[in-house]
């Protein structure tokens, strides 16, 4: 599944996340499975690609001769060499053998290496195609979190007045998925820090996270989510970008929520 994501973002983020979250055909276990390829598909994305070993692909090493003297600045370049073959004691290192490769083959090789593709992370696909359809999900499993909250408040207010009542506290399990949805949305938030979407995605986990169904639930870790998530989206910005996110401008009023 993490695989799916990092190679096809934009088809596997969305389809897992309709799977996991609003198909209903998911149990807790699977969607705890599916939290954990979303997270580390982030990171994959997030991740520069692995660099090629340039000095381990077999390419045969010239000698040290008279024109590679002459290229670093060597003095002996100016003296007719006695022998055409050049005498080696113990082992010769070689430095940049990349770049004298390309200095022997000419101005045609270093051109082609300069319009070759650059390296660079994906984490532009983060916000669009992970974090958004996660952040959708766990908008409604806050939403179910705080009319269980309310259904609760209301039993145990049943239960001191009637002290023959049973009461049996619920959602341990939807907890322990929202909880889990809360830390993988601050992992995104942290992998899509350099995405020219990142203050957007940070501002919906931020205000996902200070909502009273995440912040106040009754199960301590999804508090402590919800802190992680906090965290995640204001260190993911700019000072500037998570002050005006907080303080709601120049002005010093939330214009927000709180």
């Amino acid at each position: 599944l993490a695989a799916m994501c990092a190679v096809v973002p934009g088809l596997a983020g969305p389809a897992l996340a309709f799977e996991a979250f609003a198909s209903g055909r998911c149990d807790a276990g699977q969607k705890l499975e599916v939290l954990d390829a979303v997270a580390d598909a982030a990171r994959e994305l997030a991740a520069l690609p692995p660099v090629p070993d340039r000095d381990g692909d077999g390419t045969p090493r010239v000698g040290f001769a008279d024109g590679d003297a002459r290229l670093l600045g060597d003095s002996r370049a100016s003296k007719p060499l006695a022998t055409p073959r050049v005498q080696k004691v113990g082992r010769e290192r070689v430095f940049a053998p990349s770049s004298l490769a390309r200095l022997r083959a000419g101005p045609s090789a270093v051109a082609q290496s300069a319009t070759s593709k650059p390296r660079r992370t994906r984490a532009h696909l983060i916000a669009a195609s992970l974090a958004g359809p996660l952040l959708a999900g766990a908008i409604e499993m806050v939403r179910s979190a705080e009319d269980r909250a309310f259904a609760a408040s209301r039993e145990e207010a049943a239960v001191r007045a009637d002290p023959g009542a049973v009461h049996v506290p619920g959602g341990g399990i939807d907890a322990l998925v929202l909880g889990r949805a809360l830390g993988c949305l601050g992992e995104c938030c942290a992998a899509a820090r350099n995405a020219p979407d990142a203050a957007k995605i940070a501002g919906g986990v931020l205000e996902l996270a200070l909502s009273p169904g995440a912040m106040n639930h009754a199960q301590p870790h999804v508090r402590r989510a919800a802190l992680f998530a906090c965290v995640g989206a204001v260190t993911s910005v700019p000072p500037a970008a998570a002050w005006h996110a907080l303080s709601g401008g120049v002005g010093g009023v939330a214009a927000g929520s709180a």
